[in-house]
């Protein structure tokens, strides 16, 4: 139930105790001297950093959940980190996924059907994959977004973009976040982009709908989704926060006038 600040590693905070930071114990240097990118924890409660960078090869690092013991081990390029509910680690590859096997230290390389471009750099989030309530694994690392659909032996890859003769389709091909639906999780999919707003895909038929400024929102970007009781998500954007219904789809914001202490939410 605590929290690690991604901007200030050293620090983690307590339940409700956001004004008083305490050191983190999980902190570490990776290998080229800077924080690790994408920060996970398996089942066992053992921390694991992709250190990924531009300039340099990818590694991974394990701290251990009990003695805090830090170990390395290589890995292929990869960004962001995902924990899946087999037991595998998940990272973005430029050619496909990256599987790794925490038994074995061993990677697959899961090829997509067809090349994909990356999103830029300064875009790039340290969690761009997302396993929802059903097995799908969702990535958002590169222009669009591309569900991978679990198969024996491996996935099976599905491209949504932006197309502006197609008004179901998605509405930015930058996505920042996703989301499973609070009521109907294997139904809906929602998706925060830059300057598209929010979307809803509809899983089974691939369509989109689009919500926006003119729906209500504060903003066209949304950088962050958290799902809450009673068929609310969450939404951070770049004036404000917004508790959206995803039924009746009112929408209610608050910014610094409700005491918020700034109007831009990087996440949430």
């Amino acid at each position: 139930g605590r929290m690690i600040a991604i901007g200030n590693w050293q620090t983690i905070y307590e339940p409700k105790r956001f004004d008083q930071p305490g050191p983190n114990p999980w902190v570490c240097r990776g290998l080229h001297g800077h924080l690790g990118y994408a920060v996970i924890f398996d089942k066992d409660g053992n921390c694991w950093i992709n250190d990924s960078s531009i300039e340099h090869s990818s590694t991974f690092t394990r701290i251990d959940a009990i003695t805090k013991k830090t170990s390395t081990i290589p890995s292929q390029e990869g960004f962001g980190l995902l924990y899946r509910k087999n037991g595998k680690l998940l990272s973005v590859g430029k050619e496909g996924l990256l599987e790794f096997d925490l038994v074995t230290a061993q990677t697959t390389v899961f090829q997509y059907k067809q090349p994909l471009k990356m999103i830029r750099l300064n875009d790039l989030r340290s969690q761009a994959l997302y396993e929802d309530p059903a097995g799908l694994v969702w990535v958002f690392m590169f222009e669009g977004l591309v569900k991978a659909s679990p198969i024996e032996g491996g996935y099976q890859f599905q491209h949504y973009s932006n197309d502006p003769a197609d008004p179901g389709s998605l509405s930015n091909n930058v996505v920042y976040c996703v989301a499973a639906d609070p009521l109907e999780p294997q139904r809906y999919l929602w998706v925060g982009t830059n300057g598209g707003g929010l979307n809803r895909l509809e899983i089974a038929t691939g369509t989109f709908r689009h919500y926006k400024k003119a729906q209500g929102l504060p903003d066209d970007v949304v950088y962050g989704i958290l799902p809450g009781k009673d068929g609310y998500i969450w939404l951070s954007t770049n004036k404000g926060l917004c508790r959206f219904h995803t039924r009746t789809e009112s929408t209610q914001n608050f910014s610094v006038e409700d005491g918020l202490s700034d109007n831009e939410f990087n996440r949430v």
